[in-house]
């Protein structure tokens, strides 16, 4: 690589990943990788693997059989870069350690991660990959104690934006557009340091952020940990994808608890955010969260469909230039034709009417059986006629998902 394109840190990305079904896919440093498919089909296990296999290889995965890293940067740059923003503990100084945002590595640790050869990071792994749950994203909105700006590292994303003004304010302007509100950060208020929902109170003539007047405005706004799971799931993730420093962010289901417009908006707003030097893995089960990733119109976009057949985890990568041609269809773009990466099979029909009439059949045939057979996972949709069938069969076919056709009362096949 050009030193003009070296990033300006230590970087740890992963270049292969293998699975359990016998795919190989290869992918850039940059990559953004949407894992979509049906319920139980290893979207989240296959975060959860890449977090635990780069902890330590031998973590056994039913979905994942390896991956493989590469490392940028010496174990010097690694050392130097860890030093300038995390907090050293003083107690040993022969094996100092460093702490930053609830995690904690020692000398010899950062050393004896950055030089295994086994695709592992070890004690390091946390520091170049965070797995972001639907649990901490709500938990990080709670107000974290006070530190020393001047003296203390950061160890809680609040902290960041505390320290940062133009990041308040950067972070505040995404957060109106998902829900025309601000985020205000409350810096004189004790022991903690909540965040505040409501319109940015403007300081008077001979009045700033420290004024009695002032901070009483700042009061009078609720809390961000008192408002609903909405709100703070997408300021969990605003806040986590914008201040953290690993190059591997892995974030399960980041639709939980927000309606379509705001998982669109979050979509966008994370590729946008991922840049050159982090690779993104999204599971989701939301295709809103999907149009938003492809609004992004990012290059660097793949979309991988898992869908398990009897213990297997069969594995289909739609690569970022198809992705994009694909997209471009008006028809794909403003239907509900991307649902079928979310079920196990699609019916494709010429108009809407024919979709009811034969999802009602469906349903009836289901209510004859036995009450406790599995209720089939079948999407129906419409393509607008007969003419649009083969684009329709094509596309979907392409991300691995079982479609049948029906025009005229007739079940064309997947080749038709």
């Amino acid at each position: 690589m050009p030193d003009s394109q070296k990033p300006d840190r230590p970087i740890a990305a992963v270049t292969k990943v293998a699975f359990s079904d016998g795919t190989t896919i290869s992918l850039a440093a940059d990559d953004v990788v949407v894992v979509v498919g049906p319920n139980n089909a290893g979207k989240s296990a296959t975060l959860r693997a890449i977090r635990d296999k780069l902890s330590e290889p031998a973590a056994v995965s039913p979905v994942m059989s390896g991956i493989e890293i590469t490392k940028t940067g010496s174990h010097d740059e690694l050392t130097t870069w860890i030093r300038a923003w995390a907090k050293q503990q003083p107690n040993n100084p022969q094996n100092p350690g460093f702490s930053a945002v609830g995690h904690t590595v020692h000398q010899t640790q950062i050393q004896h991660g950055w030089q295994r050869q086994d695709n592992a990071l070890g004690q390091l792994s946390r520091w170049f990959c965070h797995f972001l749950s639907a649990d901490e994203r709500l938990q990080i909105c709670n107000p974290p104690g006070n530190v020393s700006i001047s003296q203390d590292g950061p160890s809680h994303p609040i902290h960041y934006m505390q320290r940062d003004d133009a990041l308040e304010l950067e972070l505040s302007a995404k957060f109106k557009k998902a829900f025309g509100v601000d985020l205000i950060v409350h810096r004189n208020a004790g022991s903690h340091v909540p965040v505040h929902v409501g319109p940015r109170p403007v300081p008077e003539p001979g009045e700033d952020r420290v004024s009695l007047s002032y901070v009483l405005k700042v009061e009078a706004l609720p809390q961000l940990q008192t408002q609903g799971d909405g709100m703070r799931s997408f300021a969990g993730v605003l806040l986590a994808s914008s201040v953290g420093r690993e190059s591997i962010l892995l974030i399960d289901e980041p639709e939980a608890f927000l309606h379509p417009p705001q998982a669109r908006l979050l979509g966008a707003t994370l590729v946008e955010e991922s840049g050159s030097a982090r690779q993104l893995f999204i599971a989701t089960h939301s295709t809103d969260v999907l149009r938003g990733v492809l609004d992004a119109n990012s290059p660097n976009v793949k979309v991988l469909r898992i869908r398990r057949s009897g213990e297997v985890n069969k594995v289909h990568l739609l690569e970022n230039s198809r992705v994009q041609e694909l997209w471009s269809d008006p028809l794909l773009r403003y239907s509900n034709i991307l649902d079928g990466l979310f079920h196990e099979g699609v019916v494709v029909c010429e108009a809407d009417s024919d979709c009811r009439f034969y999802s009602a059949v469906l349903e009836a045939a289901h209510a004859a059986r036995s009450p406790d057979s599995k209720h089939p996972d079948l999407m129906f949709t419409h393509c607008g006629g007969k003419a649009r069938l083969p684009l329709v069969i094509r596309s979907l076919r392409e991300v691995d998902v079982p479609v049948r056709a029906v025009a005229d009362f007739d079940v064309l096949s997947d080749e038709q």
